[in-house]
């Protein structure tokens, strides 16, 4: 349970200048540059991802022992006795070129994984800046990490984190992506609750205009099973903040009429009703976005309300009233 609670501490990312030497890092990089028979080219443009991935297959480094001496430089660095190598979920060698050169915001652990999550992200930056490459440089939430060759700093997988676009050459991290196996429920409800404060502080104040923090942090809610409202309300900042925001609003106000076009077809039952659900949720989104942008779709909604409930009533009396006849 040691590594969740480094992940309670208050201050992220922990940073360890000069962890490393030059030639420790230059060794580092050439293990997984001659171990691996091919780099695995991770391009999800969509998702904001593109980047080369240098994988420690099926752990073999690690379990081989050649890796040994960086996991005890990893625990002698945070001055615990720490299993570093025992709670290694995986290693590998991040790699960013000219062709491959970003990683948007994401989260490298949620509450719905359904499995112990992973604790702490570990780096140790293997390439110098401004020699070996420019750009690229990590955040962590609102802070910056300006890392030199040879750095170690840590942070929870928890918390969003994106690498800037490099501009030139190749950078080059070594990642140890630590699992708290141990873990009881009471230690990873602590620290999914520090990952909450964190999103909450970063989407009211410092990041509150980036559209993705705010996309991840519904995500985290939803994962949670937190309120409905407030995870609806994120992914409305989500579409509000971004100068499409309009776009949007009108987006969710048309598919809402279609929803409710298709309510007047169908003439009300479970069908109708499970559609204007779906509507108002709809309506509710698009006003959110932007007031008033959805005023004809609610008035609609409003009548169909009325109308599928009539037509339920009128239903069931009229049932009723056939088999009294009869």
């Amino acid at each position: 349970m040691l590594a969740l609670s480094f992940a309670s501490l208050a201050q992220w990312p922990r940073f360890f200048p000069g962890a490393f030497t030059a030639a420790e890092c230059d060794a580092i990089a050439q293990l997984f540059l001659q171990s691996s028979a091919t780099a695995e080219i991770d391009e999800r443009t969509s998702e904001g991802v593109n980047r080369v991935n240098r994988w420690d297959t099926d752990n073999r480094l690690r379990d081989s022992g050649r890796l040994d001496g960086v996991y005890a430089r990893v625990a002698s660095s945070l001055g615990v006795d720490l299993d570093v190598k025992g709670m290694t979920e995986f290693t590998l060698m991040h790699e960013f070129t000219r062709e491959h050169n970003f990683f948007g915001w994401h989260v490298d652990s949620s509450p719905g994984d359904g499995k112990p999550p992973r604790t702490l992200n570990v780096n140790v930056m293997l390439s110098a800046v401004g020699v070996d490459y420019t750009g690229g440089q990590l955040q962590v939430g609102d802070t910056n990490v300006s890392a030199q060759k040879g750095d170690l700093y840590l942070y929870p997988a928890a918390f969003p984190h994106a690498v800037h676009d490099l501009q030139a050459g190749v950078r080059r991290t070594l990642v140890i992506a630590l699992v708290d196996k141990e873990a009881d429920a009471a230690s990873r409800a602590a620290y999914f609750a520090r990952a909450a404060t964190e999103f909450a502080r970063l989407t009211a104040g410092p990041l509150a205009g980036e559209s993705k923090m705010h996309l991840l942090h519904a995500e985290f809610l939803e994962a949670s099973g937190a309120d409905e409202a407030a995870a609806a309300r994120a992914r409305c900042l989500s579409f509000k903040v971004t100068e499409q925001a309009p776009q949007y609003a009108e987006h969710f106000a048309g598919e809402a009429a279609r929803a409710l076009q298709h309510v007047a077809a169908t003439g009300g039952g479970a069908e109708a009703a499970e559609t204007l659900r779906a509507a108002s949720g709809l309506v509710e989104m698009a006003e959110c976005i932007r007031e008033g942008s959805a005023a004809q779709a609610r008035a609609a909604l409003d009548y169909y309300r009325v109308a599928v409930d009539h037509m339920g009533g009128a239903q069931r009396g009229g049932g009723g009233g056939a088999r009294g006849a009869g």
